[in-house]
């Protein structure tokens, strides 16, 4: 009887321990997969951040090349010269030499331009007939393009070129070859064992890639077409024997998409829960009395497996996140304080307490680190209870720009990047704030800005720049400010240009162009305005006139600086001005009036007999 219980006690414990052994290995598979899941899908998600903001800075400089070209005005008048004698070799080398200039600048792969008078296609060293591509990007009617020609190896970024009343000149742009593209895209799939792939539509609206040769899933093809110009697409691809995450973002300076994708092999999980499930059958059987230690002790392992796994996996990432980014700060917005250690040693390093609540700690990097002027705006944007409202409203990726101080106390442009997420572990609300330096970038946008801006041959305003300027003045002012428009033409030049040839007339037009400048800047008024707005025509904007009698006097003193003798090493020159000005607001409230009464009164002079002014009185 003693054995017969024994028996029927030893089977239920077996079937108990069957049962327990089961119930472990499902539930330690389904551990694993959650958590594979969510490595696969940070991994991805972080991929995908990381290389848009790689492709975006590789794109951003050849863009901004091209369309600084597509608006220089030299290259506007090389478009107009010898629209009908487009095989005159001065004329193709004097285009080549340009586009070499900038192609020998810029080390890119190739610059080219295409003439919509002559129809040729012309580079730094050669010539030919203008393609399909250009009349297909005429049709498009856009700012500018990229196409991809897998011919030729190469990415075209193709600016139009447009003169001032918004016709077509031409096409301008520079390549760069795919196989750096690519590289970049591989290393990225090597270094976190990911697909990275580039879509694009091609002329025929169907889809390809660079990167990873691998066809579309009709999934993919399904969330593409889902996909807004300003959004992120995640799902898991389902389509294959393996789970696939999937990770497309939208880039907008390209219209492109950005596509990760990273695998899990279910076939390896099913391996394991099988194993699992006979080694504890087999434990059971053979050693009984031992099982709850044998069990108590595996499961203790796989869970210290799985934790140092997860921590280094957190160091690693952080440290790769860590060379993109100057600081990485986390912060418990719905506790209102910093826990994460990272955080906290990067506080000691700047002299602030972390045991000081969030709301204190922006406080003090306001005060210490921001700008003066920023320092409201940075405190507004970065409270906390805004970026739990913002959280709330859907809106969980954030950046902006400000000025803050670098180690040597000098002010520098960083980017914030701030991601907002809920961290249910412990039913909180998150907040990553990623700090960039991108003063470099700022300080080459300005550059550029002021690039496309000047006149290349004298160095002032050009003609859109000019009126720009004018107008933001005019839009902040009241009608009880006078103000002058005054425009000044060289007499005669024509004749300068056919009897001495347009190097000499070049010299005329800069020394023009610093006695403008020189008049300008003397009266010590630094909102008075100068620029060229045409072959030989200048305009200077006068601000705060007190009076027509000051105005006349101003105007007296130009006509004799301009009337100054011009030397050059083929001649003396005696060049005479004539002088159109109107008054704001008495000849008109607004630029285009009071450019056409200056304009009035510039031919008033003229046919006065020039060498001299006039002011406009209506």
């Amino acid at each position: 009887m003693k054995r017969k219980v024994l028996l029927k006690a030893n089977v239920l414990i077996c079937v108990l321990l069957i049962v327990q052994t089961l119930a472990t290995a499902i539930i330690s598979y389904n551990s694993k997969t959650a958590m594979q899941k969510y490595d696969l899908e940070r991994v991805a998600s972080l991929v995908s951040e990381s290389v848009y903001y790689q492709l975006e800075a590789y794109f951003v400089e050849p863009l901004q090349v091209a369309m600084t070209m597509a608006n220089d005005p030299l290259l506007k008048e090389l478009l107009l010269e010898k629209r009908d004698d487009p095989d005159n070799e001065q004329y193709i080398d004097k285009v080549q030499n340009y586009l070499g200039t900038y192609k020998s600048k810029y080390e890119y792969d190739s610059i080219f331009l295409v003439s919509n008078y002559t129809h040729r296609h012309y580079t730094s060293n050669d010539l030919i007939c203008a393609e399909d591509w250009y009349y297909d990007f005429v049709d498009l009617g856009a700012e500018y393009v990229l196409n991809v020609d897998y011919d030729l190896e190469a990415v075209y970024m193709n600016c139009a070129v447009m003169n001032d009343d918004g016709e077509l000149m031409g096409a301008i742009g520079v390549s760069i070859k795919i196989s750096h593209l690519e590289n970049m895209l591989m290393e990225y799939a090597d270094k976190y064992d990911a697909q990275v792939w580039l879509l694009y539509e091609d002329n025929l609206h169907n889809m390809q890639y660079i990167g990873v040769q691998q066809p579309l899933t009709d999934e993919h093809q399904y969330y593409l077409a889902q996909l807004t110009a300003d959004n992120i697409c995640t799902f898991w691809d389902n389509s294959n024997s393996d789970n696939t995450f999937v990770n497309i973002t939208h880039i907008p300076i390209i219209d492109w998409h950005l596509m990760v994708t990273n695998d899990m092999s279910v076939q390896l999980f099913q391996t394991y829960l099988i194993a699992s499930i006979m080694s504890g059958i087999f434990v059971v059987f053979i050693i009984l009395s031992a099982i709850s230690y044998i069990i108590f002790r595996y499961n203790k392992q796989t869970i210290e497996i799985l934790t140092n796994h997860y921590v280094e996996y957190k160091e690693l990432l952080y440290k790769s996140t860590k060379e993109l980014y100057e600081n990485i700060l986390e912060i418990d917005l719905t506790n209102n304080r910093i826990d994460k250690p990272e955080t906290r040693d990067y506080l000691k390093s700047v002299g602030i307490d972390p045991n000081l609540s969030y709301d204190q700690i922006l406080r003090v990097v306001a005060q210490n680190q921001v700008k003066a002027e920023q320092a409201h705006e940075f405190v507004t944007k970065l409270d906390r209870e805004h970026m739990i409202d913002l959280y709330h409203q859907g809106l969980c990726d954030i950046e902006y720009d400000i000025m803050m101080k670098d180690r040597k106390s000098n002010y520098e442009w960083k980017r914030i990047k701030i991601r907002i997420f809920y961290w249910s572990s412990d039913e909180s609300i998150q907040m990553i704030l990623y700090r960039q330096q991108i003063h470099e970038d700022k300080m080459r946008e300005a550059e550029f800005i002021a690039i496309a801006q000047q006149d290349s041959l004298t160095g002032l305003l050009n003609k859109a720049a000019t009126t720009s300027h004018i107008l933001n003045v005019l839009a902040d002012q009241s009608p009880d400010v006078v103000h002058a428009i005054v425009i000044i033409d060289i007499d005669l030049f024509k004749n300068i240009n056919d009897k001495y040839g347009h190097p000499v007339g070049d010299k005329v037009i800069k020394t023009y162009a610093n006695r403008l400048r020189s008049f300008c800047t003397s009266s010590g008024n630094d909102k008075n305005i100068c620029g060229r707005i045409g072959g030989d025509e200048f305009m200077v904007f006068i601000s705060d006139v007190k009076s027509t009698g000051e105005l006349q006097l101003l105007l007296s003193q130009l006509v004799i600086a301009l009337r100054e003798e011009i030397i050059t090493t083929d001649a003396i020159f005696s060049v005479t001005p004539s002088i159109g000005a109107a008054l704001y607001p008495q000849a008109g409230a607004d630029f285009d009036t009071l450019y056409e009464n200056a304009d009035k009164a510039l031919y008033e002079t003229k046919n006065r007999g020039r060498n001299g002014f006039s002011i406009y009185n209506h």
